[in-house]
Parts: structure tokens; sequence; C-alpha cells
């Protein structure tokens, strides 16, 4: 990719308020690692972000598994949501995963474009755009519904990781 830029900030606001700097910053290509971007509650944070010259951008997601799998489609399609509704553009998503294919020579730098292998997914992705508002629109509602709140927790409350709502 080039020369990059990480965006690192102590909050969600702090890391959309660096990520739009670097983005309006200059008028060329610009490769953003961590970009955030932060809209009506909502977060999304690109594994690897390409600013285009035209100021669309390329989102890359990058997977450690070797396969294609349609969780992250859907994972691209909530960022794209999110991005498009802070007015940006994005132009492609591409999801990157490990290349079970690859056999590493000794000695040597792992080399990305042989190690990671590129899908473009773009039209997946912008098949579920669409899908992925309307479930935040339900997730929504659910959350100030205190009814839903009484129900009983399972482990997916607490694993892998706490829910951040466990409070209420």
């Amino acid at each position: 990719f080039g020369k990059t830029t990480r965006v690192e900030g102590k909050t969600s606001e702090e890391s959309d308020a660096a990520t739009r700097a670097l983005l309006a910053a200059e008028n060329s290509m610009a490769v953003v690692l961590g970009a955030t971007f932060v809209h009506d509650g909502m977060v999304a944070q690109c594994d690897i972000l390409l600013r285009q010259k035209d100021g669309k951008l390329d989102l890359f997601e990058v997977k450690s598994g070797t396969s294609l799998k349609p969780r992250y489609i859907f994972d691209l399609a909530l960022q794209v949501h999110v991005i498009e509704s802070a007015r940006f553009t994005v132009r492609a998503a591409h999801v990157l995963h490990v290349n079970s294919r690859y056999t590493h020579a000794g000695g040597e730098e792992y080399p990305a474009h042989g190690l990671f292998k590129s899908i473009d997914v773009t039209q997946r992705v912008r098949a579920r755009v669409a899908k992925a508002a309307n479930r935040l629109k339900t997730l929504r509602s659910q959350v100030q519904d205190e009814s839903a709140l009484q129900l009983p927790m399972g482990t997916y409350c607490t694993v892998p990781f706490p829910c951040p709502h466990m409070a209420r």
C-alpha cells in the first residue's frame, strides 16, 4: 500500500476527528490504518482505508481466515452504511484473507501480495447495505425496549467479551 498513517485516539470521537483531518489534509491518495467514522451513535473502524485522488474511499477488511465468509460481507456493509451516512463516498470494498496456498521461503520477509488474497466484494456489500441499515434500526429499538432488557442472559452476553449494555 505504500506509506500509511495509523489513526489513534483515546475515544471514537477523537479517532473520527483524526480520520477526517487526514482525509481533508491533501488532495492525493492516502492510506489510513484504523480509520474511524462516527455518525448518529454508530462507529465504523476500518482495517485499511485507501483514499483515491477524487476523494472516494476503498475499504480493505483484513481477516486471519483462509476463505471468504458471509459475515465479512455484512461487516463491510455496516461500515459502508456508517461511512456514507457520515457523508463520504465508498468506491470499493475488499476482503484480504490468508492465502492458504502461500509457502514462505525462509529468510525473507512475508510479502503481503503473496501472504494475503484480495477479493473485491463491492457488489455483494452494496447489495447488503440497506439490510444492514434496517438491522441497526431494529437493534436501536430493541435496546430502547425495557422489556427486551428483562430477558434472561446467555453466554453470548459475556463471551467473547461483555456486552456494553450489561449494566442496563
